[in-house]
């Protein structure tokens, strides 16, 4: 006897923009740094994970400035997404704070041909993305939505480097914050990779060229192969690798694609 699926159950906008989650800061014990600090593996790595979560208000102003804008849905997610992010950034800068550690990141970026779209400059990123017409919220919704993933797997790794229970309460928010965030993206995602051929082939794309975690292009090299042997190396690098790769792989039209990002993650 066959059975019927039931619907997924559409996200509720609504509800998440009204629980929005602001400042954490009273859930850290910040004061536990003072007779238990971070070693500077770990400072470094909070420092990156702070300058991509920083990031996402560039990000949300690059977004409604193409035709995204025009999903009265979609854009009431962002913004919510963004409020959240800047508190989770916010969370970091006090770990930061609290040992005297510069939020700067200095050093010389990394160069790779593949990542030369994201280096263009915010205006001619913005005519070409207009360009790309409603499939651009494919691309948003798929690129955003591996973009929780890795940063998922990120705060992981810092959490198992760091062994703090501060860090470890950090991370916690992280992946309750972000169960909501990878909800709906998964569901845009999943909807419109589905329905256009176009939103698959330009997703394919971004998700080929772009510099991971979404923010990383700006990121000094060092600093960007820390997150990556730490994310992405060693047995617990390898599962986390291979959660991303899967992830990606079972949204529609990806398969191969994820083999690619996630050679690429390590190298």
């Amino acid at each position: 006897m066959s059975r019927t699926t039931a619907p997924e159950r559409a996200f509720d906008v609504r509800a998440f923009a009204r629980d929005a989650r602001g400042s954490h800061r009273d859930a850290l014990d910040l004061a536990a740094f003072v007779d238990a600090p971070l070693d500077d593996v770990a400072l470094r790595l909070v420092a990156v994970l702070h300058h991509v979560e920083a990031a996402t208000m560039g990000r949300l102003r690059d977004m409604l400035v193409t035709a995204t804008h025009k999903d009265a849905r979609v854009t009431a997610f962002l913004v919510t997404w963004a409020y959240e992010r800047f508190w989770i950034a916010d969370a970091l800068k006090a770990i930061l704070d609290a040992h005297d550690h510069p939020t700067e990141l200095h050093g010389r970026t990394r160069f790779r041909p593949r990542e030369l779209a994201e280096r263009r400059g915010p205006v001619r990123r913005a005519i070409l993305a207009n360009l790309t017409g409603t499939d651009v919220i494919a691309v948003h919704a798929s690129t955003g939505l591996v973009d929780e993933w890795i940063i998922g797997e990120a705060f992981g790794a810092l959490a198992r480097h760091a062994k703090h229970a501060t860090v470890d309460v950090l991370a916690g928010i992280v992946d309750d914050v972000q169960s909501r965030h990878l909800e709906f993206l998964q569901q845009e995602a999943e909807r419109r990779l589905a329905a256009s051929p176009r939103a698959r082939r330009l997703s394919r794309r971004a998700i080929l060229g772009g510099a991971w975690p979404i923010g990383a292009i700006h990121v000094p090299a060092r600093a960007r192969h820390l997150l990556e042997r730490l994310t992405f190396a060693g047995a617990h690098g390898r599962l986390a690798l291979e959660r991303v790769r899967d992830r990606v792989a079972a949204l529609p039209g990806m398969d191969a694609t994820a083999t690619r990002l996630a050679a690429r993650l390590v190298a």
